[in-house]
């Protein structure tokens, strides 16, 4: 059992307070029934009038895309060549990623794909509790034996983060972290060097991008950790953060993200390495 007391003194005041406690969003803010009154909440996909803030409404949600099929059980892709056990894609059999799997909820794909981008680029911070529930109703990581202990969002560097005003893996983090009342290391590991955007840069180009871009801020030596993200691409970003935490001694490092998007293969893996993206920015990971 992992217990707040195996981190180290000087990483306790950065878990974060609000993360494996469960509130009520009249106990958050007291004026929230009369403000949903004044301003009531909206479905983020169609604009229809909600009972409460931080939902879908049915149509929407019944209208989520999803995956066509079993991916790859480490990494999740969809539509990768299998390895002769076929139950991994080529890349995680040939070079295992340090992270044990990934968990997405839905596809990068409409209408997830534009919301993300209005979460991340037109600063709709209130998305960030939509896409988290999105998560929790698919996925559950209390179900594994045993539990992660802790949540650890993707960092910025603080450039970005400057010019963001928020870490989005860090709102999702703190949302998904009372869903699921783990609680969250929002500094354990640190964006030390600014890295251009990955969404046109194919797998090794993006795992050469992130090299040396991260840090580790605290001891995490026989811990289990769920890094959380927006979205997953090739896995370069995740990864290089998978890496120093392994490095540091974690016991088991997962990863969950909103969306999962379909990566570009190189010559080896059978694809033509040539499949259009989204706009520069849209999926850094």
């Amino acid at each position: 059992m992992v217990h707040l007391g195996s981190v180290p003194d000087q990483h306790r005041s950065g878990v974060d307070p609000d993360a494996g406690r469960a509130k009520g969003a009249s106990r958050l803010n007291p004026l929230g029934p009369l403000l949903d009154l004044i301003f009531p909440p909206l479905c983020p996909g169609c604009g229809e009038r909600l009972l409460s803030a931080g939902r879908l409404c049915r149509d929407c949600a019944g209208a989520l895309p999803e995956f066509g099929g079993e991916g790859c059980g480490i990494c999740g892709a969809q539509g990768d060549p299998l390895s002769e056990g076929g139950e991994v894609c080529v890349r995680c059999s040939t070079d295992p990623p340090p992270f044990r799997r990934v968990y997405a909820a839905v596809p990068f794909a409409p209408p997830v794909d534009g919301w993300i981008h209005r979460f991340k680029y037109g600063r709709e911070r209130a998305l960030a509790a939509v896409l988290a529930g999105l998560v929790a109703q698919r996925i559950d990581p209390r179900g594994e034996v045993p539990p992660p202990a802790f949540l650890v969002p993707v960092p910025l560097h603080p450039t970005r983060l400057r010019e963001r005003g928020f870490n989005q893996a860090l709102l999702l983090a703190r949302s998904l972290g009372k869903w699921w009342r783990i609680p969250v290391l929002p500094s354990l590991i640190e964006r030390i060097r600014p890295t251009p955007p990955q969404a046109r840069l194919d797998h090794a180009a993006r795992r050469a991008n992130v090299a040396g871009a991260f840090r580790l801020r605290g001891a995490v030596r026989g811990e289990r950790l769920l890094l959380v993200d927006d979205v997953m691409t090739t896995g370069a970003t995740v990864g290089a953060c998978a890496e120093i935490l392994r490095e540091g001694g974690a016991s088991r490092i997962d990863v969950v993200t909103v969306a999962r998007a379909r990566r570009r293969l190189s010559h080896t893996e059978g694809g033509e390495g040539t499949r259009k993206g989204r706009p520069s920015g849209s999926h850094p990971t």
